[in-house]
């Protein structure tokens, strides 16, 4: 991530100051993260370019577990454009379009054992699959809003108010209560015990052009400026739902399921269900199933911060805390420091603890190219790039940006 998180970024972004008698800015950014508590970066690269995963590289996941782990990213990219209000000096409105991705799973260490190295390691013992989340969503957004700034004496008042459309394209949520997988140590039989309920967007309409549903969020964002000494600020960020087509699909699972007849390939392999089709084998279990509407809560984010200014026009430190509602997300407790060089190009570091990772620090840069162009980019995971077999964290940013 860059040195301010997108809440602050809507007041703060760099080198603004250069440009007093701009009223219209025009910007493209992106970012992304992908984060766990235990799966490493190495794990997370080589699974999503669907390369072959050794046990080695299971082993080094496998090993940071607890009894549970967590694991999240998001994708978010899009333009903007801001204008200031005719005549009104301190007044601006603003429209951006972007994409959204959000992915959270929070699953038992026996789950990730189970899925990855066979029920073989688990003969004799009964394997804990209880109390997953799961959740993917993809939705396209369309926003407006205005910002405004309140000046008296040395102190300042910005606020920022935006309205959504959202453009549902893809939704998954899978959540378990109990769940257990017992392999007889004989290989004599299998018994499953589980209750989960899903629900799903129509899997007929797929892709980027694709909608199943519609929806609104808000976002207000206020801060307060003490000239030259301090800022405060509180933002919340994607408060807001959207409505599924009743061509989505929900279902419910609560069986308790005993096969006697396996196959076994190798005694020194796994245990297969000798079954007549995985599709079979699935559908067997879904109960109440439907075809319906559903409306779902999109991940929504509240954050507060406090930046010291320690030399105007040079050096600002920030601490900031914020909050992802509706996921398996705990509180993100971060530290970072903007210097800026000169007018023309600045950079920072961060440290951060929370979120679905633990301990992260980051770098970051931006630069004023001169003539309104300015570039920043950075990332808040530096170890994911540089020791990826250890950290268990990655993520970047990057934007573009013209003030005219």
């Amino acid at each position: 991530m860059t040195s301010l998180s997108p809440l602050q970024a809507q007041f703060n972004l760099p080198f603004a100051e250069n440009y007093p008698d701009a009223n219209s800015e025009i910007g493209i950014e992106a970012d992304y993260f992908i984060s766990s508590d235990a799966v490493t970066v190495e794990f997370q690269n080589t699974y999503l370019s669907d390369n072959f995963i050794d046990n080695d590289l299971k082993d080094e996941s496998f090993g940071k577990m607890d009894d549970r782990a967590v694991l999240g990213s998001g994708l978010n990219g899009g333009f903007y454009f801001k204008k200031k209000i005719s005549n009104k000096e301190n007044k601006s409105w603003f429209a951006a379009a972007k994409v959204r991705q959000h992915y959270n799973s929070n699953f038992t260490t026996d789950m990730f054992g189970l899925y990855f190295y066979g029920n073989k390691r688990y003969a004799g013992q009964k394997a804990d699959l209880s109390d997953l989340n799961y959740l993917d969503i993809q939705y396209n957004q369309l926003q407006f809003g205005f910002n405004s700034a309140k000046l008296k004496d040395s102190s300042r008042w910005d606020f920022s108010y935006g309205a959504s459309l959202l453009l549902g394209q893809e939704y998954l949520d899978i959540s378990s209560g109990r769940g257990s997988f017992y392999t007889h140590p004989e290989a004599e039989y299998v018994e499953m015990d589980i209750a989960l309920k899903s629900k799903q967007s129509d899997t007929t309409n797929t892709g980027f052009g694709a909608v199943n549903g519609i929806g609104a969020s808000f976002d207000f964002m206020a801060q307060y400026t003490r000239d030259g000494k301090y800022h405060i600020l509180f933002g919340i960020r994607d408060a807001g739902l959207i409505a599924w087509n009743n061509k989505s699909n929900s279902f419910e699972i609560d069986t308790l399921y005993h096969f006697e007849g396996i196959y076994i390939e190798s005694i020194f392999d796994s245990l297969f269900l000798d079954i007549k089709s995985e599709e079979e084998f699935s559908e067997g279990f879904k109960k109440n199933r439907k075809q319906e509407s559903f409306s779902t809560m999109v991940p929504m984010t509240l954050e507060f911060a406090y930046g010291r200014i320690l030399i105007p026009k040079k050096l600002t430190v920030w601490g900031s805390v914020n909050y992802m509602i509706n996921v398996d997300y705990t509180p993100l407790f971060q530290v970072k420091g903007d210097y800026y060089f000169s007018s023309r190009f600045m950079g920072g570091a961060s440290i951060r603890y929370g979120g679905y990772a633990e301990f992260g620090a980051g770098l970051y840069i931006g630069a004023d190219l001169g003539k309104g162009f300015i570039l920043h980019g950075g990332t808040s995971y530096v170890t994911g790039f540089v020791s990826p077999s250890s950290s268990t964290a990655q993520g970047a940013t990057a934007g573009f940006r013209k003030i005219f």
